[in-house]
């Protein structure tokens, strides 16, 4: 059974000192024969050991810290759960007031818009009349050119909302698929985590089109 330590006991595992010195064994290490390799299978097999003495020393203080880490993160859990929800409720009141504000304000500029364009119109209609009265050609034309250059202005009615110090409103674009075989090439990606575990299942024997099989070297070293 895994003896518990205390909180304040070291957390230095036994044969530290040996783990800088398989450190600097392997930054040093040339194979230059069978006999060097077998030395260097021996000592890793060595550095495998004292890895998992590391792992089981460590282990117990492991479980201990993430028993607390997980009691704590509960209950902050429980507090943020609430907060957010209160936060993404207000978010919402807001923004439908903020919503329904923005109606108002088109709505009436869209109505000062039609009366500004009513207004532009009769001017028009009043110069052209004054045009048909005109006899000299050169003067009817310059009040026919002065009717067509009556134009109404655009109005814009500025908004009525008042925004706190700090508050920002983002306008954020997102994209969301409704037809996948229109969806150009390009936005496609391939399913990584599939293709591999088809290459692993069927060893490479089995192509898809458009993918490449490769296999990598590992080296893996059991107990004796």
């Amino acid at each position: 059974m895994t003896r518990t330590r205390d909180a304040g006991e070291p957390t230095t595992p036994p044969g530290a000192k040996q783990i800088v010195v398989y450190d600097r064994w392997a930054h040093g290490l040339v194979v230059h024969s069978n006999e060097d390799r077998a030395g260097a299978i021996e000592t890793l097999r060595q550095v495998k050991e004292q890895r998992a003495a590391v792992v089981e020393f460590f282990r117990e203080m492991k479980t201990r810290a993430h028993a607390a880490w997980r009691a704590i993160t509960e209950k902050e859990s429980g507090y943020l759960k609430v907060l957010d929800a209160v936060e993404h409720t207000v978010k919402d009141v807001v923004l439908s007031y903020d919503y329904k504000q923005e109606e108002i304000r088109l709505k009436e500029e869209r109505r000062l818009q039609v009366e500004a364009d009513r207004q532009a119109g009769i001017e028009r209609a009043r110069l052209l009349k004054e045009a048909a009265r005109i006899r000299n050609p050169e003067r009817k034309e310059e009040k026919r050119a002065e009717a067509e250059a009556v134009v109404a202005v655009a109005v814009a009615v500025a908004p009525t909302l008042e925004h706190q110090e700090g508050e920002t409103t983002r306008l954020t674009w997102k994209a969301r698929v409704v037809n996948l075989a229109l969806v150009p090439r390009m936005y496609l990606a391939a399913n990584q985590r599939a293709l591999d575990a088809h290459a692993r299942e069927t060893k490479g024997e089995a192509p898809i089109p458009g993918v490449e099989f490769y296999a990598e070297v590992s080296l893996a070293i059991g107990g004796r």
